[in-house]
C-alpha cells in the first residue's frame, strides 16, 4: 500500500476521500449528484403543490423523475421549474389512461437562482412525484436572465 495524499494545486485542499470497508481512505471519482443527491416526494389532488425548493439564493439540478397518476377523464399532470415569476414545464401528462413514468435526466438539468420544482393535478385523481436533485450553491448558480441566455 502507498502511503499519498493527492492535493488540489491551486487551493491546497485535499482530494476528497472517504473510509472504506477496510478503514482505509479510498479516493472518491464519482459525479456530485450520486454523492450529494437526495429526493423529495408529493402526492396531490386538484392542486399545485411545490415538491422541492433550494435554500435562498441556490439552485436545483435534476436528477431523476418518477411519477404517476391515476385515471382521470381530461385531467392533466404537470411538473415546472418556477419562481413564481417564470414557469418553465419540466413535463406533462394526460391523465385519460393513469400513467407511470420514470426518467433518468442526462445533461444539465439545472434550474436558476431560487427556482423550485411543483406539480400540478387538473382533477379529482392522485399524481405522485418523486423528484432526485442536488442543491447547487449559489456560486454555481446563474440568475434568471443569465440561465435563460444560455437556454
Amino acid at each position: 500500500m502507498i502511503d499519498c495524499n493527492l492535493i488540489e494545486k491551486k487551493t491546497g485542499v485535499s482530494l476528497h476521500t472517504l473510509v472504506g470497508m477496510g478503514g482505509n481512505p479510498v479516493l472518491i471519482a464519482e459525479p456530485h449528484m450520486h454523492l450529494d443527491g437526495s429526493f423529495a416526494t408529493k402526492t396531490i389532488q386538484s392542486a399545485t403543490i411545490t415538491v422541492v425548493a433550494p435554500p435562498d439564493g441556490w439552485s436545483l439540478q435534476l436528477t431523476d423523475l418518477i411519477w404517476s397518476a391515476d385515471k382521470l377523464n381530461n385531467g392533466a399532470a404537470t411538473l415546472t421549474f418556477t419562481d413564481g415569476v417564470y414557469s418553465y414545464t419540466i413535463a406533462k401528462a394526460n391523465m385519460d389512461f393513469g400513467f407511470v413514468s420514470a426518467i433518468g435526466f442526462s445533461g444539465h438539468w439545472q434550474g436558476w437562482v431560487d427556482a423550485y420544482v411543483t406539480i400540478t393535478s387538473s382533477g379529482a385523481a392522485d399524481v405522485t412525484a418523486a423528484v432526485g436533485y442536488v442543491k447547487i450553491p449559489p456560486d454555481r448558480s446563474l440568475k434568471y436572465a443569465a440561465w435563460n441566455a444560455l437556454r
